[in-house]
């Protein structure tokens, strides 16, 4: 999305942590996930990093290629969604292209990677029949205009986006498919 010169990052920290039921504190120290808590989620995760670098390149190809987002967005929506995932899957898919959208954008996170995110995140949850909508919105702010990009389902927002209030924040210019 272009954005002014003014304007704030969209998604400048890090990717987020592991939920707190898989965390455990030691004095001092912070937050610190044992070694096999860190193992099987890895083996968790890993199936879907692959698939994820395929949709995070794609996705990055689309953010270069610029304008209308709709004809990748078109390209990407194939057949009508079938049905919703599984909370599981819906879950490890929005984790990893999270991460790999994270790892693969080290420039776009002091400008945001709110586009190349919402981008593969659609294009996965697509391609595995979930219906998800892409939505870009945007926001005044002390004078500023921001833009930012998200994916939201059937139900609305996914808890799992970790990005609840983005329709009281931003006020949405396009959502993809568009709402029958």
């Amino acid at each position: 999305m272009p954005r002014s010169s003014t304007q704030q990052p969209c998604n400048v920290s890090s990717p987020p942590d592991t939920p707190p039921e898989t965390q455990t504190r030691h004095a001092g120290r912070g937050s610190v996930r044992p070694l096999t808590v860190r193992i099987r989620r890895a083996l968790y995760l890993l199936p879907a990093v692959w698939p994820a670098l395929i949709d995070v390149t794609c996705a990055a190809w689309a953010v270069r290629q610029g304008g209308d987002p709709r004809r990748f967005l078109q390209r990407w929506s194939g057949a009508r969604a079938r049905q919703p995932i599984s909370p599981e899957q819906l879950n490890r898919t929005l984790i990893v292209t999270q991460r790999v959208t994270w790892w693969l954008h080290p420039r776009r996170r002091r400008d945001g990677i709110c586009l190349p995110r919402a981008y593969a995140t659609y294009r996965a949850l697509r391609r595995a029949g979930h219906p998800a909508v892409f939505v870009s919105g945007v926001a005044r702010v002390n004078g500023s205009l921001l833009s930012h990009a998200w994916v939201e389902d059937h139900q609305g927002a996914l808890a799992a986006y970790a990005e609840p209030h983005n329709r009281q924040l931003y006020r949405p210019l396009l959502e993809y498919p568009p709402a029958p």
